[in-house]
């Protein structure tokens, strides 16, 4: 069945159908209840996006190194990222927090010198103008950000203490505090990736992939990590940093798809306990030496289990899970590689 989209100017109600070509799976269907068109384009929102105060998106292009703020009625507001300190093989992190004033913490690692390396978040004000460097006390590579009510700071990064024989335990993830003092660290590293502390070759790639493409996110007194190649939700409490549970999500994996190789490229946590993913998954190739991979969107339960799935990209367009709201619709952006972004509230439903 091939997506297709219906807008009612007058109820502005769309229906978006996304086809149930994946053998038993069933349709998964987004009825959006709002739509908000945007002038930012698809190639500038970048990797990263938040919500912040007010109900306004914040997308951030490392690259660019701009904050895009789209605002509820619609409206971008471009901020470019000013006054970041001089330092060597300064590298902004794919990843953003935004407080209730609006204020930017983006993580980051530099160096002062050749051999001193340094991590900690960048603090910019809601016009993007720098106002401090939160420098972590005990150095993280830091990928990922999240912050609570009272400022605390979890970040998700390898512990290089660990891989330099100083500490004998591998976490992934790193509690701070306001000033960048560590207070904790869990969420063990998987056994087979950290065993003998290589920091070359497969199992370290993975390691990598695991942090680098994961996520870090607070909901109702929990914080949760996604291990993307794992295929795995780990539940924490965030005062203690004890385990509280584990999602296993299981594969989208129709006829034409591999199972392994799979990667949880981005996901959502509906209020409703269930989850919205969008994969990245192998294809069979058509020659041994082509790599072709398919973005599929799938909805899981609250267990992990895959209740149905669809294409995430049609008729030019690709559709991407953003956060949940309140109403139990979810956010998505969806865009043309080269055209302007249009947000889209959405029940997610099964037929």
């Amino acid at each position: 069945m091939t997506r297709s989209f219906s807008t009612s100017t007058a109820a502005a109600i769309a229906f978006i159908a996304l086809g149930g070509r994946f053998g038993e799976s069933r349709e998964l269907t987004l009825r959006s209840t709002s739509e908000r068109p945007t002038s930012l384009l698809f190639s500038e929102a970048g990797g990263v996006v938040q919500r912040g105060p007010g109900g306004a998106v914040y997308f951030l292009s490392t690259e660019r190194r701009t904050v895009s703020i789209v605002a509820p009625d619609g409206s971008v507001t471009r901020l470019a990222l000013a006054d970041i300190p001089e330092r060597e093989l300064t590298s902004l992190m794919e990843d953003l927090a935004v407080d209730h004033a609006g204020r930017l913490f983006i993580p980051a690692i530099w160096r002062y010198a050749p051999k001193r390396g340094a991590a900690g978040v960048y603090v910019f004000n809601a016009q993007g103008i720098y106002e401090r460097t939160i420098e972590f006390a005990t150095r993280t590579n830091v990928r990922h950000i999240a912050i609570d009510d009272s400022g605390a700071i979890f970040v998700l990064g390898v512990d290089p203490a660990y891989f330099r024989g100083i500490e004998n335990n591998c976490f992934l993830i790193h509690k701070y505090t306001p000033d960048g003092k560590r207070v904790t660290a869990f969420s063990d590293c998987p056994v087979d990736l950290a065993r003998g502390r290589q920091t070359a070759g497969p199992a370290w790639d993975e390691l990598n992939l695991e942090v680098d493409r994961g996520q870090l996110w607070l909901s109702h007194n929990r914080l949760y990590q996604l291990l993307p190649s794992s295929h795995q939700i780990r539940i924490f409490d965030p005062v203690l940093g004890t385990a509280i549970g584990q999602v296993n999500l299981g594969t989208p994996a129709p006829s034409e798809i591999e199972a392994e190789g799979g990667l949880v490229w981005r996901i959502v946590q509906a209020p409703n306990g269930r989850y919205v993913a969008q994969w990245s998954l192998r294809q069979q190739p058509i020659r041994p030496e082509i790599t072709a991979r398919r973005f599929v969107l799938g909805l899981h339960d609250a267990a992990g289990r895959n209740l149905s799935s669809a294409d995430a990209f049609q008729s030019g367009e690709t559709i991407v899970p953003l956060f949940a709201n309140a109403d139990g619709s979810v956010t998505f952006a969806v865009g043309q590689a080269r055209g302007a972004i249009r947000l889209t509230h959405a029940l997610v439903t099964t037929q």
